[in-house]
């Protein structure tokens, strides 16, 4: 995973952050995948990818636990 990728994807989340569900999953769905490139050794700076998606953390929508 590119640090690009993951700016793309934020913006993304941040462009549906007023559908609470799709903002929420598409969320989820980029930490589980920063995870497995990690675990992978295909993630090209795991620190600067990891700043950036946390950032999705300062976009407003509801999330749920389950």
């Amino acid at each position: 995973m590119t640090l690009e990728e993951v700016k793309i994807r934020t913006a993304n989340i941040a462009a549906s952050q007023f559908d609470d569900e799709a903002a929420h999953s598409m969320e989820d769905d980029l930490y589980e995948d920063i995870i497995r490139s990690i675990a992978a050794g295909l993630c090209d700076d795991p620190i600067a990818v990891c700043t950036e998606a946390i950032k999705t953390k300062t976009i407003e929508f509801a999330r749920w636990c389950g």
